[in-house]
């Protein structure tokens, strides 16, 4: 989000983000058998508390947040019902967010 709200940008239209929530704990565990696994590992944990940190600070007024339990946001292959699921979770979340934002 940060690229479109930007200073330099001339805001023309609101910028509006979607982020999937997942518990951490649903997080599929790292391999770790040598220090090139172990950096990868840190590098994705260091990445991800900044994007949670960062995202929470500055646009969470502009942030659609949708919670997921069972589903991780790397899944790609999931059954028409956990898609009908996400669906109505993030049209749920939709609703609820548009009667308390204003721009």
């Amino acid at each position: 989000m940060w690229l479109f709200d930007s200073d330099n940008v001339k805001k023309i239209r609101p910028v509006l983000g979607i982020k999937l929530n997942y518990s951490y704990t649903q997080q599929e565990r790292n391999t770790i058998k040598n220090a090139i696994q172990m950096f990868g590992a840190l590098f994705e944990t260091m990445k991800e508390a900044h994007d949670a940190r960062y995202v929470s600070r500055k646009h969470e007024k502009n942030i659609i947040f949708i919670p997921i339990e069972d589903i991780l946001t790397t899944q790609f292959a999931i059954t028409e019902e956990q898609k009908n699921t996400l669906v109505k979770q993030g049209y749920d979340q939709a609703e609820q967010f548009f009667k308390k934002w204003s721009y």
